[in-house]
């Protein structure tokens, strides 16, 4: 037997012990319940019919006192709330509550009793606070002979409860007060028809077989069946009887299908409530309680069984469905995998032990896809490759080519196969690339360049590559020949080789060009140092001489005359010497290294203080300022701004001029000067770095217009940048960058 045969038969087993237990202990819970009903209503009965007895078998002098004991007695009654008797005219003349005799009920309760004494039928009306339900029943010779309806009780029961075991209470209270009501209103010689009666009509409530009242004799005073009336009691009763006459209390028996409850009757009056007025007997039929039983056990054996198939019907559907199938689905996914069929769907959504086995098995699978190659695959692989692919046995002869080699080779595989290796691809070393000593085992990884060789002659430029594939089990090496065509690749190689020639060419002839024009400005730098000084130093001294010789005899604006063209001979001069400065910065070869500007700037500020020594002028030179530059050409840098922030903080009574150095946002070292000068305005900045552009006049503040100029190409030609912010008569800063090597 198989291990799902084994768990199906076990769960099978476990499922129909239980059903079999629950039903097995519903069956009796239902017996019980259904005897504890019949004992309910008889215990009813059983207490009517000892009242209403009581009050038959009292003698003639009873009066209205029995009646309200009567009330009292029927009040504690199961789901009986009240019970109160009215006369013909709506007055409460026994009550179980004593404190409500001799009063008047309201209008709608009159309304009832009236009725009642009218029609002679039970009217009920419901309490609409308290939810109770009033019934009010006519005493009338219906139940015991009389004619006329000879007084109403009202029973108030309580809403909801065991609505059988309600109507039953009601039912009974109804008849034992109409009888004992009867009875307190009849006449002495009605005594034994009342009794007669009263057995006859508690004979007709549900569940009672015959009622039976003994007197204190044991002698049966009446009986539901006429004919047994004036015997004395079963042989069976006799003892029993005697015993309920003795000892006073209630004895039940069983007989058969029956059910004897023998109770005794005492007389209600205060002063003789422990006297045996006699015994009744109530029978009970049980045969329909045990039919019922009987049919419930047959239905619960009906439904165990029907359970229990059920069971086995739905147990075997969920391990077919969520074992026995997945298992031989999985079973399926396996034998596919070790198959070599790795494209295999498998169920991995559950979350018991099958779905955490097929998660494994799927993971399994995926790596055995992922590690395992078949030789299609392979196949397709390298028919796929845009490079050719050759392969060749260990003696250089062709074995395989792919669909791009034989593109290239514009021929068929069997034209191809058995071929050298070097009548396809010219510059290959067949001997070198399978292991030049015959080892079998060499390979050539870099790529090189070759030709391949098509059969239509057209040479096929390519870079190839080799490597050495083992042979399984051969102990032979086979070569793997990689070749990409690189036409497209040495077309634009040539392109780029003719555009290098050309631009050397035209850089040479750029450069015979810029030579010319160096050695033009080198011409005119001589021709400006030589033969403007000349001329320039001539008048310059002869303004000199004029002014010396005949000084006296010039009137002021004559020697202002002078002045003037001896200053502009000087300016001249100036210009002169800026311009020679800047060509001289143009041509000459930057030598840098490191070189120290705090010390060139400390210099330049000490020959301007010696300059003018009574200037109230502080420098602040920050310490340690080193660059990688020419010491030459940023000497000219610093002269120029020193220079300027000297010269326009001039007319300051006190001013100060930095030096130093800061860090941009770029991570660039920033150097700058800045003074507390005349500054300039902001729209003009554009103008300060071209040559003769000035911001402010000569008779203001002197100069050529070439120093800012200057520094600007100093700054270029180290491959760094200067800038300039101020504002009027608050200063002005000149930042500039130098780049390293």
């Amino acid at each position: 037997m198989g291990l799902h045969a084994k768990i199906l038969i076990l769960l099978s087993t476990v499922v129909t012990v239980i059903a079999v237990g629950a039903m097995s202990l519903l069956t009796v819970t239902e017996e019980d319940r259904m005897m504890n009903d019949l004992e309910q209503r008889a215990r009813v009965t059983r207490k009517a019919l000892q009242v209403s007895a009581g009050t038959a078998l009292a003698d003639e002098n009873a009066n209205i006192d029995y009646l309200q004991l009567l009330t009292e007695q029927f009040a504690r009654l199961p789901h009986v709330v009240a019970v109160e008797v009215f006369n013909e005219n709506a007055i409460v003349v026994a009550h179980s509550d004593e404190s409500r005799i001799g009063s008047s009920p309201d209008d709608e309760h009159e309304r009832s009793v009236s009725r009642v004494y009218d029609t002679g039928q039970t009217v009920e009306i419901v309490d609409s606070e308290s939810g109770y339900l009033s019934r009010f029943v006519a005493v009338t010779g219906a139940d015991l002979g009389a004619d006329d309806v000879a007084a109403v009780v009202e029973i108030v029961m309580e809403a909801g409860g065991d609505s059988g075991l309600s109507e039953l209470t009601a039912q009974v209270v109804a008849r034992a007060v109409a009888a004992s009501v009867g009875n307190i209103f009849r006449d002495a010689r009605s005594q034994r028809r009342y009794i007669q009666k009263l057995a006859e009509s508690f004979a007709t409530l549900p569940d009672i077989a015959s009622v039976e009242i003994f007197d204190s004799e044991g002698t049966a005073l009446a009986h539901s069946n006429p004919s047994l009336i004036g015997r004395r009691s079963l042989s069976v009763l006799t003892p029993a009887v005697e015993e309920v006459l003795e000892s006073k209390r209630i004895y039940r028996q069983e007989m058969g299908d029956f059910l004897s409850n023998l109770v005794p009757v005492f007389s209600l009056v205060s002063d003789a409530d422990q006297e045996v007025l006699g015994v009744v007997e109530l029978l009970l039929d049980t045969a329909p309680i045990k039919e019922q039983v009987a049919t419930a056990r047959t239905n619960t054996l009906a439904m165990v069984l029907f359970m229990a198939a059920m069971a086995w019907l739905a147990i075997f559907w969920a391990l077919n469905r969520l074992v026995l199938m997945p298992v031989d689905e999985l079973s399926a996914a396996m034998q596919k995998v070790a198959d070599g069929e790795y494209e295999v769907a498998i169920d991995v959504s559950r979350s018991d032990e099958l779905g955490a086995l097929a998660r494994s098995f799927d993971r399994m699978r995926k790596e055995l896809k992922a590690t395992t190659v078949s030789r299609d695959y392979l196949d397709s692989m390298v028919d796929s490759l845009n490079e050719a692919l050759i392969v060749t046995s260990p003696d250089g002869k062709v074995k395989r080519l792919n669909p791009a080699a034989r593109r290239l080779l514009n021929a068929e595989a069997p034209d191809l196969l058995g071929l050298p290796i070097g009548e396809i691809l010219k510059g290959s070393p067949p001997a070198e690339a399978a292991g030049g000593d015959g080892a079998n085992n060499g390979s050539v990884p870099e790529n090189r360049e070759g030709v391949l060789l098509s059969r239509g002659g057209r040479e096929i430029p390519v870079l190839f590559s080799t490597a050495s594939l083992e042979r399984s089990g051969s102990g032979e090496n086979e070569i793997v020949w990689m070749a990409q065509e690189i036409t497209s690749r040495k077309r634009v190689e040539e392109q780029i080789r003719r555009l290098n020639m050309e631009l050397d060419r035209r850089v040479r002839e750029r450069t015979v060009e810029l030579q010319t024009a160096l050695d033009e400005l080198e011409s005119f730098s001589y021709t400006v140092s030589h033969d403007l000084r000349s001329p320039l130093r001539t008048m310059a001294g002869y303004s000199d001489a004029l002014e010396e010789d005949a000084g006296d005899r010039l009137d002021e604006q004559s020697r202002d005359y002078v002045r003037r063209i001896r200053e502009g001979a000087n300016r001249l001069s100036s210009m002169i010497d800026d311009l020679l400065t800047l060509s001289r910065v143009s041509r000459s070869e930057l030598e840098r290294e490191e070189v120290d500007l705090s010390k060139l700037a400390t210099v330049v500020a000490e020959e301007l203080k010696a300059g003018e020594p009574d200037r109230k002028a502080e420098f602040r030179i920050a310490d340690n300022l080193k660059a990688d530059c020419d010491a030459g050409l940023l000497l000219v840098v610093l002269e120029n701004l020193l220079g300027n922030a000297w010269k326009f903080t001039r007319k300051h009574d006190e001013a100060l001029i930095e030096f130093g150095r800061d860090v941009d946002e770029l991570g660039r070292e920033v150097y700058f000067v800045r003074d507390d000068g005349a500054g300039f305005d902001m729209s003009y900045a554009d103008k300060l770095f071209g040559a003769f552009q000035r911001l402010h006049s000569a008779r203001e503040f002197d100069g050529t217009g070439i120093g800012l100029a200057t520094v600007q190409r100093i700054v270029r030609r180290h491959g760094g940048e200067i800038w300039a912010s101020g504002q009027v008569e608050k200063g002005a800063t000149f930042s500039f960058t130098l780049s390293g090597r």
